[in-house]
């Protein structure tokens, strides 16, 4: 009797391991299945731009490194995507830009003479009685500068990385890094650098007051009324930028850009403009 029970348990024991196995076999395709399913899921909720889609996009930003000019750009995009990975688009854009102190500064710049008690270094900034003083020259500096108008340029995307966060309460946020560089023209009025007073190219503008500079009083041949013309121009440039991307509600977008345009120098060289912006958009 005792050897017979234990044959039907070692049966019981046997059968159980047996099903186990099976029931495990069994789940295994169901689960292989089913994380399949949910990648290809995850992969057809991904926001970022798709194959054969195109973007429209605004922006509004301004130039980094301003010297003596602060500029405000407003610029609009459409763009191709061929791939997931690669977009060609078209970028045009005005400019408003307005006079720094600097500039005002440099452009009414005194000639230091004894009879000079302003504490300001320039007419610009000097409110005192130091301007209007009988004797007091003034020594206007006009410098080489680049006021942007507007830009007209063909860009390239290239996306790097494309990633979620889950935020508060699961509310999931889409975002791609991308890579965007380009070429064309910008618009410009480039004003020449003068270092003689206006109409009298034999006087220097910097120097003693005996024999450069002009009077206080010749309010036409210093500061903006004695600005050297400026000459307008369309400038070669190159384009390179770094853009994060934010997605939402499937269709639209908001980014923030990072961007340099390089394009050959008023006095030689390269000139660029570091420029900062946010751009809104539509995927369609």
């Amino acid at each position: 009797m005792k050897n017979a029970n234990h044959v039907v348990r070692g049966r019981l024991v046997a059968f159980a391991i047996a099903l186990g196995a099976a029931a495990a076999l069994a789940a295994a395709p169901a689960a292989a299945q089913g994380r399949a399913a949910e990648g290809e899921e995850v992969v057809l909720k991904r926001l970022y731009a798709k194959a054969q889609s195109v973007e429209v996009e605004a922006g509004v930003g301004f130039v980094l490194n301003p010297t003596f000019v602060n500029t405000q750009l407003a610029t609009a995009t459409i763009r191709y995507h061929w791939s997931e990975s690669w977009g060609l688009g078209v970028r045009v854009g005005l400019a408003q830009t307005s006079d720094r102190n600097e500039r005002k500064c440099v452009e009414t710049f005194y000639n230091r003479d004894p009879d000079h008690a302003a504490g300001a270094v320039c007419a610009a900034q000097d409110g005192g009685a130091g301007g209007r003083e009988a004797g007091v020259n003034v020594g206007p500096a006009y410098m080489p500068i680049r006021e942007l108008r507007g830009l007209a340029m063909l860009t390239a995307d290239y996306s790097l990385a494309y990633g979620k966060q889950i935020l508060l309460y699961g509310a999931t946020n889409h975002f791609d890094l991308r890579v965007r560089v380009g070429a064309g023209l910008l618009s410009a009025l480039d004003y020449p650098e003068r270092a003689t007073v206006l109409g009298d190219d034999a006087r220097q503008a910097r120097g003693a007051p005996a024999e450069a500079g002009v009077s206080v009083d010749e309010r036409e041949k210093y500061g903006v009324a004695a600005r050297p013309a400026a000459v307008s121009k369309y400038v070669p440039a190159a384009f390179v930028g770094v853009v994060e991307e934010y997605h939402f509600l499937r269709r639209f977008f908001v980014s923030g850009e990072l961007s340099g345009y390089l394009a050959s120098g008023v006095a030689g060289g390269v000139d660029p403009f570091f420029v900062a912006q946010v751009n809104f958009g539509l995927r369609m």
